[in-house]
């Protein structure tokens, strides 16, 4: 059962800090969620892609958003992302938690630039921001947008609080 608010967990309650961590236990203890494939060659696809997401995406995100970090990186990061997608659907074709992995940072992404919020410059914010909602990144972008209309999604994306998410 869920804990309240201010209710400490019980002793030798597993701790999971980290979010890969908790999406893979989340899908083995919930299997009949689906939140991995069943077939075994689109699970390792999965999970090559949330490591990519890993290795690729949140270093130069973090860089670019908070320390004025490269614009160069960023759009190479996007650009190996995009890469990785099928050319329609999810990451792996249906919505696994390759894509709870990454469509957080990737909405955080076009969110900050959208809003201003970050170290980065007005060039490259417009830079970024306009190669997105551009053809460039229009498979990207398709991504994204089948993504924030999950019904999951749009109860619990909060475009007004993610400023404090950030």
């Amino acid at each position: 059962a869920p804990l309240s608010e201010n209710e400490a967990p019980p002793p030798g309650a597993l701790a999971l800090p980290e979010s890969m961590v908790v999406l893979e236990f989340l899908a083995d203890v919930l299997p009949e969620r689906r939140l991995l494939p069943a077939d075994p060659a689109l699970r390792a696809k999965a999970r090559l892609f949330y490591k990519a997401v890993d290795d690729k995406f949140i270093k130069p995100f973090v860089s670019f958003c908070f320390v004025e970090g490269p614009v160069e990186d960023i759009m190479v990061a996007l650009e190996k992302m995009q890469a990785l997608l099928p050319p329609e659907g999810y990451a792996v074709g249906e919505w696994s938690i390759a894509d709870a992995a990454f469509v957080p940072f990737l909405h955080r992404l076009h969110w900050c630039l959208k809003h201003r919020m970050g170290t980065f410059s007005e060039e490259n914010v417009k830079l970024v921001l306009e190669s997105m909602e551009g053809s460039k990144f229009a498979r990207l972008r398709k991504y994204l947008e089948d993504n924030t209309a999950r019904p999951s999604m749009a109860r619990t994306w909060d475009e007004v609080r993610t400023f404090c998410l950030v």
